[in-house]
């Protein structure tokens, strides 16, 4: 299974449109080097990494898989909300501080959310509620 780094990097090569080769050439390290990130071999140091984060014009987070949002300015408030989310996974016992969620149960997550999306968003808090 591919990690999210790879993932990220398959994907905004892709969107750019771009090859490897190109992509190498473009942020000055070998072809071979960013064939052994793609396959997982390496990890890029940081100043590569900032380079590749700086050309996709993504955010460092996002390319390395911390934060979900590509932009620089939403990234605070989605990691604050994924914080929020992560705090109520371990308090309801989801998971504990050395394990992550399978990608089995990010799916039945996901669909869950997702079809209880209207009811979520259009949620109103009542004095009850506050007290959870």
């Amino acid at each position: 299974m591919q990690d999210i780094f790879i993932k990220r990097l398959l994907a905004l090569l892709e969107e750019k449109n771009i090859t490897q080769v190109q992509f190498a050439k473009e942020i000055g390290v070998s072809n071979v080097t960013i064939s052994r990130y793609v396959t997982g071999e390496r990890r890029p140091q940081i100043d590569v990494a900032i380079k590749m984060a700086n050309y996709f014009n993504v955010s460092l987070d996002y390319l390395m898989g911390i934060s979900l949002n590509k932009n620089f300015t939403d990234s605070k408030v989605l990691d604050k909300n994924l914080l929020k989310l992560q705090d109520f996974f371990k308090k309801s016992g989801f998971i504990d501080k050395y394990s992550i969620i399978s990608d089995k149960q990010l799916k039945l997550i996901e669909k869950l959310i997702t079809a209880n999306k209207d009811f979520i968003l259009n949620y109103k808090e009542d004095s009850d509620d506050k007290a959870m």
